[in-house]
C-alpha cells in the first residue's frame, strides 16, 4: 500500500471552520487562543471522517487534522 492509499482523518471545511464567507475559525500557523482551540478541537471529535489520503489531498473540501505536541508551562 502507498502513502496515498492511507487511510486518514478528515473534517469537512464547512463543519470545521464555519459555513460561507462567515467562516468564524479560520487561521493559519498555530492557533493560540485557548477557547479557539477547544471549539476546534470539539468540531474535529464531533465531524470526523475516514478517507483515502489521496483522496482527501486533492479534495478542497475537506481539511485534515495534523496533530501536534504541546508544551505548555505555567509561569510563577
Amino acid at each position: 500500500m502507498g502513502k496515498m492509499d492511507e487511510q486518514i482523518i478528515v473534517v469537512k471545511r464547512s463543519a470545521l471552520f464555519g459555513d460561507g464567507p462567515e467562516e468564524d475559525l479560520v487561521f493559519q500557523g498555530t492557533e493560540k487562543d485557548r477557547t479557539r482551540v477547544e471549539t476546534l478541537s470539539k468540531r474535529i471529535a464531533g465531524h470526523y471522517e475516514v478517507m483515502r489520503r489521496g483522496d482527501a489531498e486533492n479534495n478542497p473540501a475537506y481539511k485534515q487534522p495534523i496533530p501536534y505536541a504541546v508544551i505548555h508551562s505555567k509561569r510563577r
